[in-house]
């Protein structure tokens, strides 16, 4: 092991032994309709440092990424991203139940700086923000419509499990949540590992429209983490094949119906872990245990660190592109990475 990456892993090892260092938690109160607009820095990265010139990662190439820091006390902590067709616009939820919406900036078809980053509360149905972590902990958003305009996001809450649809096109940061009807067993999913990953199957795949959810470590009784598809022709329960102690922390949904999943591990041996696994369109049906090859899988050789949120996206040449953010916990020995990567053909 490299000498750099051994100390990579050190501390990650500290981190799990005592989740590190925190920032102070922020108070429970705040105006509804007040926006903050705090600087971010972003500092370019390789996602291999040790061979820059390496583009080829699994079936994934690279596309970039940045190191985002701020010294603002609300940055940090996301563990959801949706950006709109271009890749340019941006929107993250934190685990806090906050927006940060910010613009992206490319040079030479990579990631290269971000700007007008904005923050404010997630509000509920009567515009007033969540009180306490337990209806805050907001796990995943995903952008409705094939053209991910940003104009109704979807938004998945942990510990108090729920989806709420936000028009966020109408009324921007400032929207209030339309709960979703989920089936009654989502509701009962385990506290701190129940709804993680939501997204949404386009308008001309077979799924039309419907919503599946994800878990992140709620086990059937074969061990399998359970999901459900909320609605449509093929609503009902299914699972996610679990592979090697990973956990589900997020998921995508190709042009063609085929679901990627984002998964994580941490272990006091090697330290954090990603994979992306593509499960195929026809395979997601009630009963199923959705499973499929790997796309990438990477660890502490790389420039990496927890990474829970991932956005699909297109760029000017037509190439799909995949962006994964990370969530630092709001830990001094953490990072927020913004890394991106086109995908191979999805016909």
């Amino acid at each position: 092991m490299h000498p750099k990456t051994f100390k990579k892993a050190a501390l990650f090892s500290a981190l799990l032994v005592g989740m590190a260092v925190t920032i102070t938690a922020l108070p429970e109160t705040a105006e509804s309709s007040k926006i903050i607009h705090i600087r971010v820095n972003a500092q370019p990265v390789e996602f291999d440092p040790y061979n820059t010139g390496l583009v080829k990662f699994g079936k994934l190439r690279w596309r970039g990424g940045l190191l985002l820091t701020s010294r603002h006390k609300l940055f940090g902590g996301f563990s959801g991203l949706a950006l709109d067709q271009s890749g340019k616009r941006m929107i993250a939820i934190t685990d806090r139940g906050w927006w940060m919406s910010a613009t992206l900036k490319y040079r030479n078809g990579k990631l290269s700086g971000i700007k007008n980053a904005r923050f404010t509360r997630l509000l509920n149905d009567a515009g007033k923000p969540f009180k306490g972590k337990r209806w805050s902990d907001s796990e995943s958003i995903f952008s409705l419509g094939d053209h991910r305009e940003l104009s109704r996001l979807l938004v998945s809450f942990e510990r108090r499990h729920r989806i709420l649809e936000y028009a966020y096109g109408q009324y921007g940061l400032r929207a209030r949540g339309r709960k979703i009807d989920l089936p009654e067993e989502i509701k009962q999913l385990n506290y701190n590992k129940g709804l993680e990953a939501i997204a949404v199957f386009g308008k001309h795949t077979e799924q039309k429209g419907a919503i599946i959810a994800l878990s992140e470590r709620t086990l059937d009784a074969d061990g399998n983490i359970r999901g459900w598809i909320v609605n449509g022709p093929y609503k009902g329960a299914l699972a996610v094949r679990r592979r090697n102690d990973f956990e589900l922390t997020d998921a995508e949904t190709l042009p063609n119906g085929d679901l990627l999943i984002l998964e994580r591990k941490v272990s006091m041996f090697t330290g954090l872990q990603f994979q992306i696994r593509r499960i195929a369109a026809a395979t997601i049906r009630p009963g199923a245990i959705l499973d499929g090859p790997l796309l990438i899988q990477s660890g502490m050789q790389h420039t990496i660190d927890n990474m829970e949120g991932m956005s699909l996206s297109t760029a000017p040449n037509g190439e799909l592109r995949l962006t994964l953010i990370s969530d630092n916990n709001f830990s001094l020995l953490q990072r927020t990475l913004l890394l991106q990567f086109a995908l191979p053909d999805t016909s």
